[in-house]
């Protein structure tokens, strides 16, 4: 994409600067006085990308949903597509269900059946077969050794 096309928002304005943010993720602060633009970089912490304003330390994925993507509301779970954490463009950014009784969860987590009940996730599956979460997942995905799932009448119900 072109930069030309790209949308603006304002995020704020201060004394010198005001900030906006493109729609492909990049933060830009101008200068009042003079008009010129400076990119302000965006640093990890942990698997979040941050840019500072102001001394201040804002999520660029929640700037970018904020002012870009429909449906987005304060404390909205938002993912990165690519699984990039600096890859915060609008295209690449998708909003997580949050549904009742599972907590957040992707739009592609796996359900299983297991002895014909059906669980929304391999978290609560694995629960009722006291197992762990991984024990359960290596043993959908066939590499298991000799476990207590074996016998069980165990699949995704995707």
């Amino acid at each position: 994409m072109k930069k030309e096309n790209l949308d603006y928002r304002r995020i704020c304005e201060v004394e010198k600067y005001f900030y906006s943010i493109r729609e492909d993720g990049a933060v830009i602060r101008t200068s009042k006085a003079r008009y010129t633009e400076k990119r302000i970089k965006p640093f990890l912490v942990g698997r979040c990308a941050y840019v500072a304003i102001q001394g201040e330390r804002f999520s660029l994925k929640a700037l970018v949903a904020k002012h870009f993507i429909k449906g987005w509301k304060p404390g909205s779970h938002i993912a990165n597509i690519d699984g990039d954490p600096m890859n915060c463009a609008r295209w690449n950014l998708e909003l997580l269900e949050r549904h009742r009784r599972t907590n957040w969860s992707h739009p592609a987590s796996v359900r299983v059946a297991v002895e014909g009940a059906e669980f929304a996730s391999i978290n609560q599956a694995a629960n009722a077969l006291f197992v762990s979460p991984k024990t359960l997942s290596d043993f959908l995905k066939g590499r298991h050794r000799k476990t207590v799932l074996d016998g069980k009448d165990i699949a995704r119900a995707n």
